[in-house]
């Protein structure tokens, strides 16, 4: 890697100014106090695909980062000090390829520049990562059914209901009262499609998505299919409820997630409604970047996420409880394994749940044990549901939690119970 620093003198004039920015206008000059912006540093870069280029480092904070030298400006905000930007390239280059970076804060004049040499040898590997706006990332397995180009044709999407109803049937069928609920926690780009980046959003081709055909097929149905997405998009008005480098939402969303699981499931038991927030702390902690940041093939202790912290007050499962931290809750693998609590519980007034999971489910635990009676938690990822051990444990409700972008999955966890 080649990187030198190199004064604004010393390279060809800027290709646009920081206000060809969308919704940045320039009619007004902006007066100069003579004070420059510090130049941004850089941390990390690789290539995407043949044709996009990854830069990440450090700057001052809510600056604006202009990148020139690629085939049009790319702009990043620094956001917690960081920022991430996605440049695009030739597809080929004869030669080595110059990137010049600006920042610009407000009511400071721009920085020197910060020049990273893209030399003609390097390799132009594929990361399963695109860089979006805000410094949010997002997955690649989630872009199709961003894009609207991913779902169930009709045969495969009855199947899926079917067999869910097949299920809920076998139950009652084995003398059961168990509810069946199907929980989808959306993916970081549904409830944040405006942080896509554009060249993405130009290419979507519609609004359907095999979450809203599940959500609709199974308004008619003995299984309760359950999606939070109004709700979150109601909170995200006043909270950021997903991690920024990671997939998963934070715990803040995972809380509103509970709620939207809890309000339906205090239909039958009200003394299971969700807790109110108040019940809980609420606070920002600094923890270590999410799980897209080695996706990308960057160090993960170089980055931070400025993650929601829900902590119940007074917990009575002190084992769900966790403390400070410096880690996204699903790093912390004692959380993927089987638990189990209030196994001897006799107040009738609070339900008893299965849960089959995924990462998802992490953050909603503690709660979850705080309202309800007896609980399990499979272990992660395992969707074999066993009928006789379910007769075993007898519960009120069978929840089948996935995240949306595994939702071809369903038919397999389904698939037995023709």
């Amino acid at each position: 890697m080649v990187l030198f620093l190199a004064s604004c003198s010393e390279n060809p004039e800027p290709i646009s100014s920081i206000t060809d920015i969308p919704g940045v206008s320039d009619t007004t000059p902006e007066i100069s106090t003579g004070e420059q912006t510090s130049a941004p540093v850089l941390t990390d870069r690789t290539f995407l695909a043949k044709d996009r280029y990854c830069i990440a480092g450090k700057g001052e904070e809510n600056a604006t980062i202009r990148v020139d030298g690629g085939t049009k400006p790319a702009y990043a905000k620094v956001i917690d000090g960081q920022f991430i930007v996605e440049v695009f390239l030739e597809n080929q280059n004869a030669q080595d390829v110059y990137l010049y970076l600006y920042a610009k804060s407000e009511n400071k004049d721009e920085s020197e520049a910060l020049t990273v040499t893209v030399r003609k040898s390097e390799k132009r590997e594929s990361r399963p990562v695109y860089i979006g706006k805000e410094n949010h990332l997002h997955y690649n397995e989630t872009i199709k059914d961003f894009l609207g180009n991913s779902v169930f044709n009709d045969n495969d999407l009855n199947d899926i209901k079917t067999r869910a109803e097949n299920l809920q049937q076998r139950l009652i069928d084995e003398g059961l009262t168990t509810k069946v609920i199907i929980f989808v926690s959306p993916s970081h780009n549904t409830i944040y499609p405006e942080t896509m980046p554009d060249f993405l959003a130009e290419q979507k081709t519609g609004d359907n998505s095999r979450l809203k055909q599940l959500t609709e097929i199974f308004k008619d149905s003995t299984v309760k299919f359950i999606n939070p997405y109004e709700r979150l998009m109601k909170e995200k008005e006043n909270y950021l409820i997903y991690n920024r480098t990671d997939t998963h939402w934070n715990e803040l969303g995972a809380y509103f997630g509970y709620c939207e699981l809890y309000d339906y499931i205090g239909e039958t038991f009200p003394s299971a409604k969700p807790r109110p927030l108040s019940d809980f702390n609420v606070y920002n902690a600094i923890v270590r970047g999410g799980d897209l940041i080695p996706m990308l093939d960057f160090d993960q202790s170089e980055y931070i996420e400025n993650a929601m912290v829900v902590r119940i007050k007074n917990p009575s499962v002190l084992e769900l409880h966790r403390g400070d931290t410096d880690e996204i809750s699903y790093q912390e693998t004692v959380y993927h394994t089987f638990h189990e609590y209030n196994e001897d519980n006799t107040d009738n007034s609070k339900p008893s749940i299965i849960m089959y999971r995924d990462s998802f489910s992490i953050s909603m635990m503690s709660p979850m044990a705080e309202t309800s009676g007896r609980i399990i938690f499979n272990y992660m990822w395992n969707y074999d549901i066993n009928i006789n051990y379910v007769k075993e444990i007898n519960p009120d409700f069978l929840i089948i939690q996935r995240v949306e972008r595994s939702l071809d999955d369903l038919y397999d966890t389904f698939l037995k119970f023709k």
